[in-house]
């Protein structure tokens, strides 16, 4: 009963030395998954990574699926930061072009890791729905705040009427991580260059004329 309620204990209730051991385990449980994937990497290989003792991980995880969803969570947040600020201002097509570099570049230099959200939604989608319909929703999150930015250009103008901001930014993103898949399968940061590239001339498409005053 009483691990029942310190792993039910409101993390405003935690000491600021638990609040820090917490996050140190939700950081290198990421670190692994991400990188070994969920089914290859066990609660041991979490304790031994983060220094930590079984008792402390049962303190503040009730069990593996309970940590799988907080990395869920700390693993869109990377991705969320890392994308800054162009998310905050995504608002014209030099922007939108700034942010599909952003992505190739570290691509490029990282190795074509492709997407943790996306890699740890494949490995969860047939085997715990709740957990992928949890990264579903990060990536829900992550295509309105794009659709904010393509609306801001609608309504001053720079895109059509007809234009879809909702549509362009489930397309960007979708196509976004098929090349990242792509390119994290193959190695090559070409497939997920080549889609942009081609999205982003789609957007260029949609977008209205600037008016010429010469």
């Amino acid at each position: 009963m009483g691990q029942e309620r310190d792993r039910n204990t409101p993390m405003s209730r935690m000491t600021r030395k638990g609040l820090a051991t917490r996050e140190r385990i939700i950081d290198y449980a990421t670190d692994l998954m991400i990188d070994d994937g969920i089914a290859n990497t066990s609660i041991d290989d979490i304790r031994h990574a983060a220094g930590v003792s079984g008792s402390q991980m049962a303190h503040y995880f009730a069990d593996k699926h309970d940590l799988i969803g907080a990395v869920i969570d700390r693993a869109a947040d990377r991705v969320m930061d890392g994308q800054q600020p162009y998310l905050d201002h995504f608002d014209s097509l030099e922007a939108i072009e700034a942010w599909a570099d952003l992505e190739i570049n570290y691509q490029r230099s990282a190795g074509c890791p492709g997407c943790p959200l996306g890699s740890l939604a494949a490995e969860l989608l047939d085997v715990d729905p709740s957990l992928a319909a949890r990264v579903r929703d990060h990536m829900d999150t992550w295509a309105a705040r794009m659709s904010n930015g393509l609306r801001d250009m609608k309504d001053r103008g720079d895109l059509r009427k007809n234009a879809d901001p909702d549509n362009l930014a489930r397309a960007l993103l979708t196509g976004l991580q098929g090349g990242l898949f792509m390119t994290n399968l193959t190695g090559d940061v070409a497939p997920v260059e080549a889609i942009m590239t081609r999205l982003i001339d789609d957007l260029r498409r949609q977008t209205n004329p600037t008016p010429s005053f010469g």
